[in-house]
């Protein structure tokens, strides 16, 4: 689960104005968050994974992720893709009538997301009200009541559109296999940096080997230990631009035992080395 806590308790929203071209890879990586989700493409193409499931969407279409269910964006070219976030009680307090009556049934249901598509007419609805979320972040006056007042409006023409069947299942959160699959990754970005087998692993979801490689591959189309080695490029990616620390200790830092194989590995994945990727970046911040 993201450790970025991505809005206030005075104010339980945010709102980001994402270009992927921007991110390395042009990708945001694996991850979940008890926020619920909705991104609009405003321009480009993007590849999104959403629990099980893979969309690939164009400018103009959208998609919302509930609560905890992993997601992951991509694009080849880069794409523009304002979204915005908001824990359950930014719709209605969790005690209240509403909260119990229209949301609490999608956000514990089986409903991983959904895709917005302009052709269909409640989804345009949908993709009107994202749109003019968007905009209101950019003003100054009211901004605020502005945005409450449109996600309710927003939620509302999900309620009414989501099938019942999909309310009537209910997430079970200790013993699905994503749950089993977060808490293996959560081990991971916590002790990244320690000596950690496959079966240190497998032993925080209380599951076999052959079960963590499998869970794995269904849902990241990876393996544990190829997981857990771009976790640990990709972090020591962040403190090579975020600090001023020598490479060897980097490598120490993120579970390499041998700076040399840390440096191969590097190149392999980011195609440069590290001094070069760390030039690149404070480049990037000077220009």
């Amino acid at each position: 689960m993201e450790t970025i806590r991505h809005s206030t308790s005075a104010y339980p929203f945010r709102f980001y104005y994402d270009n992927l071209a921007l991110f390395d890879f042009h990708c945001i990586e694996w991850h979940w968050h008890v926020e619920f989700e909705f991104v609009y493409v405003e321009k480009g193409t993007a590849m999104f994974w959403v629990g099980e499931k893979q969309v690939t969407l164009e400018t103009g279409q959208g998609l919302f992720v509930n609560s905890k269910i992993l997601h992951r964006f991509y694009s080849k070219e880069g794409a523009v893709i304002p979204n915005f976030v908001f824990i359950a009680t930014f719709i209605a307090p969790q005690s209240s009538l509403i909260y119990k009556k229209y949301v609490e049934p999608i956000e514990h249901s089986t409903l991983e997301g959904l895709i917005f598509l302009p052709e269909i007419p409640w989804q345009a609805d949908v993709l009107h009200v994202m749109e003019k979320i968007v905009k209101v972040q950019k003003e100054e006056k009211d901004a605020e009541l502005k945005t409450s007042f449109l996600i309710q409006e927003l939620w509302y023409l999900i309620y009414l559109h989501v099938e019942e069947t999909k309310l009537e299942e209910k997430k079970e959160d200790f013993t699905s296999s994503q749950a089993r699959l977060q808490l293996m990754m959560q081990y991971i970005h916590k002790h990244f940096g320690e000596k950690i087998s496959l079966e240190d692993i497998a032993e925080q979801a209380v599951v076999s080997k052959s079960t963590a490689l499998n869970l794995f591959r269904r849902y990241l189309h990876d393996t544990p230990v190829h997981y857990l080695l771009k976790y640990r490029l990709q972090e020591s990616a962040s403190l090579l631009v975020t600090t001023q620390k020598k490479v060897i200790v980097i490598a120490q830092n993120v579970g390499f035992e041998n700076v040399d194989y840390f440096c191969k590995m590097f190149k392999k994945y980011y195609k440069m080395t590290p001094t070069e990727y760390r030039e690149k970046h404070i480049m990037k911040v000077l220009d």
